[in-house]
């Protein structure tokens, strides 16, 4: 598959990937505070936070696809792994990038602000420092398991 080709398909499965994404850093966030034993309202709030404005995470999202495409897919990966580059993009994003992602507190901080979940006076600051990490975060793959509560 063309390069282009595969932004494209990259960019249209967008919402299943930063839903996962949200979702392990709601989980990160509602397990630090169960860890402290913080008994909060506010905690019950964002465990139970159902409508996080997905949307806010296109841009690190679309910013992760074409650093990926341009910097680590070739069209002989999907003849060595004989496998759909789309699926190769899925598999390294859910079991290695988004996990290592969700291993920064910065992250996932951004993550519940640009959704809405925390509060935040500057949602789009937010968007903009996820973004910004996306444009300089590490693409080598960690090798590490995809839970950071299995290592």
């Amino acid at each position: 598959m063309r390069p282009k080709e595969l932004l494209v398909n990259l960019y249209d499965i967008w919402r299943p990937a930063v839903s996962m994404l949200y979702q392990r850093c709601q989980h990160r966030f509602v397990r630090a505070a169960e860890l402290l034993e913080i008994n909060d309202p506010e905690i019950h709030r964002i465990k139970d936070f159902r409508q996080p404005d997905l949307h806010a995470l296109i841009n690190m999202y679309e910013t992760l696809c074409s650093r990926y495409v341009a910097e680590v897919y070739t069209q002989q990966m999907d003849f060595f792994k004989s496998k759909d580059p789309v699926r190769l993009w899925r598999n390294y994003f859910y079991d290695d990038l988004a996990p290592r992602l969700v291993a920064r507190d910065d992250v996932v901080r951004n993550v519940l602000k640009a959704t809405g979940v925390l509060p935040c006076s500057d949602p789009l600051a937010a968007m903009k420092a996820l973004t910004e990490n996306a444009e300089f975060f590490s693409l080598e793959e960690s090798g590490h398991p995809s839970d950071p509560n299995e290592a």
